[in-house]
C-alpha cells in the first residue's frame, strides 16, 4: 500500500492508504468530516489489462474493466463494467 496526502475541503490533510497496481488506484475510501471521519463509501476499480493479457502486453493500462461502489456498511450501491473489442466488424449490405 502507498500513503498519499488527502485533502478534504472541510478538514486538515492526513494520510490514507490507497492500494496501487501499476500506478493505478484500485481502491479508494471516502470519509466524512474529520481526520478520519466515518467511512462514506469505497470505490473498487479493476482494469482490463489484468483480465486480458493482450491489453497488458500492449501497455493499455488505463482501460477500466469494472467499478464497484459500496456504502460505509459495505453494501453495493453501484456497479458498472466495460467491454472492449468483443466482436469483429460485421460485413455491411449497404451499397454506395
Amino acid at each position: 500500500m502507498t500513503l498519499e496526502p488527502y485533502r478534504s475541503p472541510n478538514a486538515a490533510p492526513y494520510l490514507r492508504p490507497h492500494p496501487l497496481v501499476c500506478g493505478k488506484v484500485i481502491q479508494e475510501s471516502d470519509y466524512s468530516y474529520g481526520a478520519p471521519g466515518p467511512l462514506l463509501r469505497t470505490t473498487n476499480t479493476q482494469y482490463q489489462a489484468f483480465h486480458d493479457g493482450n491489453y497488458l502486453a500492449k501497455n493499455l493500462l488505463n482501460l477500466p474493466y469494472s467499478a464497484q461502489v459500496t456504502d460505509g456498511g459495505g453494501n453495493q450501491v453501484a456497479y458498472s463494467y466495460n467491454e472492449y473489442d468483443q466482436t469483429g466488424l460485421q460485413p455491411s449490405s449497404a451499397s454506395s
